[in-house]
């Protein structure tokens, strides 16, 4: 029987206990309450006006309410057009909801939006740069 590998900090010690995790339990860390985002038409005024057509507005997000607990491991999954980027961007400050609220760590992300900012950190798949900035 081979020693077991020392553990490299209360992380790992933790991950490695036989005790059960609790999750949903104890400090919220992101809430998202009733939140919607509606993309407007571009100059539909103006479409209206000289009696062109106009597209519907885009409702990206309708209704999405979750909380995330300090500890839990969170995931968004879903289709193509699901709304994952758009609820991703409202939680990173990045675009502001239609209605709704999201509370990141007690701070409301358009309210206290700075401090939200200081707390999330996004990289998105669409940013290219951040990879050629990358050495081995």
């Amino acid at each position: 029987m081979q020693p077991s590998a020392p553990l490299n900090s209360d992380r790992d010690s933790v991950l490695a206990s036989n005790a059960p995790i609790a999750l949903g339990s104890g400090e919220r860390t992101l809430s998202i309450s009733h939140l919607s985002k509606t993309y407007p038409v571009p100059f539909a005024r103006s479409k209206a006006i000289l009696r062109r057509r106009t597209k519907a507005p885009v409702e990206a997000l309708r209704d999405v309410s979750f909380d995330v607990y300090r500890g839990e491991i969170f995931g968004l999954i879903g289709r193509n057009g699901a709304g994952k980027t758009t609820l991703t961007k409202i939680v990173a400050t990045l675009v502001q909801p239609t209605r709704g609220t999201v509370t990141v760590n007690g701070f409301d992300s358009v309210h206290d939006d700075e401090r939200v900012r200081m707390q999330v950190g996004l990289s998105g798949a669409e940013e290219r740069s951040f990879y050629w900035r990358l050495t081995s």
